[in-house]
């Protein structure tokens, strides 16, 4: 293989490399984002915005109250919204 086609390849495989975790960086950046709006330091804050989310209970994570039984029930339905 000549030395100018493989450092080619290597310069697009790393590009695209780059690319694909800047995407998943935004992407994580944007969820981390919907969480800092729905943590309260009081639970009754985060039973509220239950109603708004479609969700029941309220879980603590990092010493704040978020709506939603769990995490993955908080995910779930802050993408539910959004469509």
């Amino acid at each position: 293989m000549d030395f100018h086609l493989f450092a080619n390849r290597l310069i697009r495989v790393s590009v695209n490399l780059i690319f694909a975790y800047l995407l998943i960086g935004i992407h994580s950046g944007i969820a981390q984002g919907n969480q800092m709006n729905d943590m309260y330091k009081d639970k009754n804050e985060a039973e509220s915005r239950d109603k708004g989310l479609k969700c029941t209970g309220e879980f603590k994570m990092d010493g704040a109250w978020m709506p939603c039984k769990n995490i993955e029930v908080y995910e779930k339905s802050v993408e539910k919204k959004k469509t």
